[in-house]
């Protein structure tokens, strides 16, 4: 199976379209809270697939229940207005050192965000490796953060389990003049998607 070239940035992308198709980049990966319609446009017309994702802080997923279904009728309401069609995913992260004690809050945010999406979205999760073991039953995708000796993650790059893998910073040489993690695909549908019109 072909791998899949792309990065994830937070910033608007517009700018860097026909750059970033002319190196064989083929997704984005952009947070929700600041992704508009118009760079769904732009980056769609250049044949670049988005990658949708969540976080309004680092360690949001340690709310729970509550949290992680505030965040999935958040996150669902924006999707809809920027034109993301139902079935592609939404990662939601845990974008720290996650320890073990913590597992059961971040098992309970995936389980408010799985009831608050009811179907119409599908959920990933980004985090170190040994979140894909907390939450495996309960998501479809998982993106390995950066970062090779987090927990869990060595076993997690050796088995190839992961959905995406990130580097720290633009290992893939992008050099797209802005600051981005450049991030590989393993597998041919990680929930990627394109504005339809």
């Amino acid at each position: 199976m072909a791998k899949h070239i792309g990065f994830d940035a937070d910033q608007d992308c517009s700018k860097i379209t026909k750059l970033a198709a002319s190196k064989k980049v083929e997704f984005v990966g952009r947070y929700l809270k600041n992704l508009k319609k118009a760079e769904v446009v732009a980056l769609s017309a250049a044949g670049l697939s988005i990658v949708s994702i969540f976080e309004s802080t680092a360690k949001r997923a340690l709310t729970g229940h509550t949290g992680g279904y505030m965040d999935g009728q958040w996150a669902i309401g924006h999707a809809v207005a920027i034109g993301q069609p139902t079935g592609t995913a939404i990662y939601f992260t845990a974008d720290f050192g996650e320890l073990s004690f913590q597992d059961p809050m971040v098992y309970a945010y995936c389980a408010g965000v799985i009831q608050a999406l009811n179907g119409m979205y599908a959920l990933g999760m980004y985090g170190e490796g040994a979140l894909y073991g907390v939450v495996h039953d309960l998501i479809k995708f998982f993106w390995l953060a950066g970062g090779g000796q987090m927990r869990g993650t060595p076993g997690l790059l050796a088995d190839g389990t992961a959905t995406i893998v990130q580097d720290v910073g633009d290992k893939q040489k992008l050099d797209l003049g802005i600051n981005i993690d450049s991030d590989t695909a393993l597998v041919d549908d990680f929930g990627r998607w394109r504005h339809s019109t």
